[in-house]
């Protein structure tokens, strides 16, 4: 049996999927330009939480008035970034100590292998938001 689906079913069981996800969706469901992920008063200096926002789970660590965020999980073993620190330009993983570039996610020392994903933010009063993608 040959089943024909058209764009509004598919569009209408996104939506129905997605429905927990309001903070996602503008008038005339078009997606946000960012999302709002923390406060920057909760934000410790120099040690990175998780915030995690619907499906978004992200680290964000604050140093001064910059905020960095990045993937929530160190990729040398897959352990929580939660309780990072900050060490001079680096964000030092709490489990094995691993080091990556605050500003890029670059791997600067092992054990893990790669570098980690880093995240475009924006701080707007008290509010801090992921700037998505274009």
């Amino acid at each position: 049996m040959h089943c024909k689906i058209r764009n509004a079913d598919i569009l209408q069981s996104f939506a129905a999927l997605f429905s927990s996800f309001d903070s996602f969706l503008h008038l005339g469901r078009q997606l946000v330009d960012r999302i709002k992920v923390s406060q920057f008063a909760a934000l410790p200096q120099k040690r990175a939480v998780i915030c995690e926002e619907g499906a978004l789970s992200v680290a964000l660590c604050r140093v001064g008035d910059d905020v960095y965020a990045f993937e929530a999980v160190c990729p040398h073993a897959f352990k929580s970034l939660k309780g990072a620190r900050v060490r001079g330009e680096t964000l030092m993983c709490p489990h094995h100590g691993a080091r990556f570039d605050l500003k890029t996610g670059a791997l600067v020392a092992s054990p893990a292998v790669t570098n980690i994903n880093t995240y475009k933010v924006a701080v707007d009063g008290d509010d801090v938001f992921i700037v998505l993608d274009e």
